[in-house]
């Protein structure tokens, strides 16, 4: 009984891992020459769904963390300039990154106990 519901346990984080990636994207962008500026707000979308905000810099350059997202999905990303008096830019031109395949895994050792 114990093998099956490690058998049961080692097939669900089998099927959890091989639906999703890490992703780590680094941006780049021309600076913005606005005397007033204060930053940059960095947003990400995953396919359809709407623009959240990931980070803010003061630089032109974003890395993001592991980003976790399904497999077979598009990652988009914009970038917004805002001033001292906080108003802020429309969108940066659209940077897109597609994921397609399935992931590398690492399946855990079946350890029998007696």
């Amino acid at each position: 009984m114990k093998l099956l519901i490690t058998l049961i346990a080692m097939l669900f984080i089998f099927i959890l891992t091989c639906n999703v990636y890490s992703t780590t994207v680094s941006l780049k962008w021309d600076h913005n020459t606005e005397t007033d500026l204060a930053g940059y707000n960095v947003f990400m979308k995953i396919n359809e769904f709407p623009y959240n905000k990931i980070g803010t810099t003061t630089l032109n350059t974003y890395t993001t963390g592991g980003l976790v997202h399904p497999i077979g999905t598009y990652l988009y990303f914009v970038v917004t300039a805002f001033n001292i008096a906080g108003l802020e830019s429309g969108y940066s031109n659209v940077v897109s990154v597609y994921r397609p395949g399935i992931p590398a895994i690492a399946i855990p050792e079946l350890i029998s106990k007696p």
